[in-house]
């Protein structure tokens, strides 16, 4: 991106972190792109107290972002 070749997509908290004046991002008009973010892993591999936390956030994120999305769509 830095030899002014391309565009890209990125998240705004890229651009929030980005001290360079080297780039110039843009908001997109109307309706925002949205992605979705899956996790998966061994259901017989050991889980620590940290993995098994960020997997109930996602979880809580997730059913937040979808009632949010339905409310949208009706």
């Amino acid at each position: 991106m830095t030899l002014n070749h391309g565009v890209s997509i990125v998240p705004e908290m890229a651009r929030k972190t980005d001290t360079s004046d080297r780039r110039l991002y843009r908001s997109f008009s109307g309706e925002k792109p949205t992605r979705t973010v899956a996790m998966m892993w061994n259901s017989y591999r050991f889980q620590s107290k940290a993995v098994k936390t960020l997997m109930e956030h996602v979880r809580l994120l997730s059913n937040k972002t979808s009632s949010t999305t339905k409310q949208r769509k009706a």
